[in-house]
């Protein structure tokens, strides 16, 4: 995600990823990926202190196989083999912990 091509230059045969045109979206996604976003770019802001932009985009289509969705609605991302980033280059894998109960105040605030 951090690699600069050259315009024109395609990023999905540079990587050796599949195309695969979904919904009648205009760019393509990666076929192999087990999650599939579509956004539209609603926002660019400036940054100024390091001369950069912050992007907000909105989702449009959201592509994910009913295999990696729980009975709770919830992803199964240690089943999806896919991978979490932090920074530009240091990726990690995703292990399931557990579950809790969801966390409310009034629980602990007596």
């Amino acid at each position: 995600t951090s690699a600069k091509f050259e315009k024109g230059e395609s990023e999905f045969e540079s990587c050796g990823f599949q195309e695969e045109y979904l919904a009648n979206f205009a760019a393509p996604f990666v076929k192999e990926s087990a999650i599939k976003i579509g956004l539209k770019l609603v926002e660019e802001i400036p940054i100024e202190i390091n001369q950069t932009l912050m992007l907000i985009g909105e989702v449009q289509h959201l592509f994910i196989k009913e295999a990696f969705i729980g009975e709770e609605g919830y992803l199964d991302l240690a089943n999806m083999e896919v991978a979490g980033v932090s920074g530009l280059n240091s990726y990690y894998r995703f292990e399931k912990l557990g579950e809790y109960p969801y966390a409310r105040t009034e629980d602990w605030k007596k």
